[in-house]
């Protein structure tokens, strides 16, 4: 008898996670962006059953003033990607693998706020299970891939490849990516958001 061999990074779960649609909590403090991991409350869930909606900690952002002491800090708002810049992503692979895609283009002659060349700096994937950050080194060419397991692999279907359906097995997560000049825009994983 054959035995199949599952991908270690297939979800185990028997129903479809659900994460709330709110944003990490970004914010500016001498230069440098910085992002809460934690809030005041711990993470937990809401709408209790089969279905819950995971609520995640870095959703707070009560306490991180006060914790930088007299440094200036101001909250950061994601905000949707401008004309002329392109942020898109594309889900591959399916049942047994997938991962997130993400592609970036930036006009060669546009300037940020401080006249400063754009650059993408980061690229933040927000999932059911937390955050992964990716940083595009000098020369690293599109896209850039962000691998999936656990909870975040979960798929409706068994399709070999996404076919991004109505069930929308990704709904909830983001790409949120930082550009120097002009501050973090975010891409929301759904039908509506632009893909590549």
């Amino acid at each position: 008898m054959e035995e199949t061999t599952k991908s270690p990074t297939r979800t185990k779960a028997t129903w479809k996670p659900r994460i709330d649609e709110g944003d990490p909590s970004f914010f500016e403090v001498q230069d440098a962006t910085m992002v809460a991991l934690g809030g005041a409350e711990p993470g937990g869930f809401r709408e209790p059953g089969r279905a819950p909606v995971a609520e995640m900690p870095y959703q707070g952002r009560d306490g991180l003033a006060g914790a930088l002491g007299s440094a200036p800090v101001a909250l950061l708002e994601a905000d949707e990607v401008p004309e002329g810049v392109q942020i898109s992503y594309r889900i591959v692979g399916g049942y047994d693998a997938n991962a997130v895609e993400v592609r970036w283009a930036l006009p060669a002659d546009g300037r940020g706020t401080d006249g400063e060349p754009l650059q993408l700096s980061w690229v933040m994937l927000k999932t059911f299970t937390g955050l992964q950050v990716k940083y595009p080194l000098p020369g690293k060419r599109c896209p850039l891939v962000f691998a999936l397991a656990d909870e975040d692999a979960y798929v409706y279907c068994d399709e070999p490849v996404c076919k991004e359906c109505t069930f929308r097995c990704k709904q909830g997560f983001a790409v949120y990516a930082a550009i120097a000049g002009l501050g973090i825009v975010k891409v929301p994983l759904s039908p509506n958001a632009r893909r590549g």
